[in-house]
């Protein structure tokens, strides 16, 4: 399989803001992976309901979408994760296993 993948830095992005209850959250794409004719985009999700903020990620697929809040309060780990996921080509069916896998090290 061939995939192309593309990341640009979330700081670079604008963000994406929704109200969830009475928290924020923010939405920052950070990059792509095309595999075969699926286009999978990847997103750091920012919640700023209390200080500090917390970060998740979240991963849409032709209209399947898995996200996971609330991982860290290090943007910067985070971060990292979404580049880490973007690079993999990671699908929202096997985002909760990588994270899984991710706080375990």
């Amino acid at each position: 399989m061939i995939c192309w993948k593309k990341m640009e830095s979330a700081y670079n992005a604008g963000p994406v803001r929704k109200k969830e209850g009475s928290s924020v959250m923010g939405k920052r794409f950070v990059g792509e992976a095309l595999c075969q004719t699926a286009r999978v985009r990847y997103y750091l999700l920012e919640e700023d309901a209390a200080e500090p903020a917390s970060y998740g990620v979240e991963i849409e697929l032709e209209g399947e979408t898995a996200a996971v809040r609330d991982l860290s309060l290090c943007r910067e780990r985070v971060q990292a994760l979404a580049e880490k996921l973007v690079r993999g080509a990671v699908t929202p069916v096997a985002l909760r296993d990588v994270v899984d896998d991710w706080l375990l090290e």
